[in-house]
């Protein structure tokens, strides 16, 4: 999956990439998605960005005033996910 982040600023060691992620988030404007995201998107607001990186559990900040999400190269299935609500 790619992100391109408008006007963005990064905070935190990024280290060694490329490098796994272990979990995250994505604030647009006040609504908060933890680790999933729907693809491909783009939104206008601004952003948050939140990633944890590798074994050593380090943490980056990626924040700007709008992302566009699309996916890249070939996916392998990693868990089937229940969406029903009952």
């Amino acid at each position: 999956m790619r992100f391109k982040v408008d006007a963005m600023v990064v905070d935190g060691e990024v280290g060694d990439l490329p490098a796994s992620i272990y979990e995250g988030s994505l604030a647009i404007g006040t609504s908060v998605q933890n680790n999933m995201l729907l693809f491909p998107a783009a939104y206008s607001d601004n952003v948050r960005l939140r990633l944890m990186l590798s074994e050593d559990a380090r943490v980056i900040v990626v924040s700007g005033t709008g992302v566009s999400i699309e996916p890249e190269g070939e996916f392998r299935f990693v868990e089937t996910v229940d969406f029903s609500l009952g």
